[in-house]
């Protein structure tokens, strides 16, 4: 175990709730985002979304997004669901996941190649939101309160003195091999762990291709021939 370290104050935020004026600020100017969480419900007609719509039509300066959701249809789904909203039975969860589906699958046909939309059957550990060099990262836990009204934690990559970029390079696998881009210093690793959930979600969601059919509870693959998901690859959605 190594020793722990004191985060540089202008480095790291809290707050009680995620800081949704923040985030719609940031995705303004954003160049790379990306969005890990079980469900975007809430984001529907939101301030956020109406921020990343206004970033997604600037046609002249592409964003780089991914939206990974938590396909509904999982061996731990049941359980997860329960945890996430208690007071729900299992057909409101259903159309809370639709709703969520739908909000990605409606940005994903606006905006077409700019918007990587995947169904992560990976088990869901935390919710976690990067834009470009900022990092916020939440928790699941057993409550009756949402994770969107927990604890939130703001991480900046560069005040932690990492290079601009350090977060998408960990995010796509290296064309010459992950180990380039591998940290070492012990707050580049402590920040990597959560850049490197994102990607496996990404990739397990992009390898499998599914789509839910959320009137039969069903997975199927109907979106592979269109070719909505893509693995993550340097410059994948650029």
């Amino acid at each position: 175990m190594s020793q722990a370290l004191k985060l540089p104050d202008s480095a790291v935020a809290t707050s009680a709730g995620l800081d949704v004026g923040l985030l719609a600020t940031l995705l303004e100017t954003a160049d790379f985002v990306v969005f890990h969480a079980a469900l975007y419900s809430n984001f529907v007609d939101s301030d956020i979304s109406k921020a990343l719509i206004k970033r997604l039509t600037d046609t002249e300066a592409p964003l780089d997004c991914w939206l990974i959701e938590a396909a509904a249809d999982t061996s731990w789904g049941d359980e997860f669901a329960a945890m996430l909203r208690p007071a729900l039975g299992k057909d409101d969860m259903t159309a809370l996941y639709q709703r969520s589906f739908d909000w990605c699958r409606s940005l994903k046909q606006r905006f077409g190649k700019d918007v990587q939309h995947v169904s992560s059957q990976s088990l869901a550990l935390t919710p976690l939101i990067i834009i470009d060099d900022t990092l916020f990262a939440g928790q699941y836990l057993h409550s009756a309160i949402p994770a969107a009204d927990g604890l939130w934690i703001k991480l900046d990559a560069r005040a932690l003195g990492l290079a601009p970029g350090s977060l998408k390079r960990w995010f796509y696998p290296s064309s010459q091999g992950e180990t380039q881009n591998e940290p070492t210093a012990p707050l580049a690793l402590a920040l990597k762990r959560m850049v490197d959930e994102c990607a496996l979600a990404a990739r397990d969601g992009a390898r499998t291709m599914y789509a839910r059919d959320m009137s039969t509870r069903t997975m199927s693959t109907r979106d592979v021939a269109a070719g909505e998901n893509t693995a993550p690859r340097e410059g994948a959605a650029s």
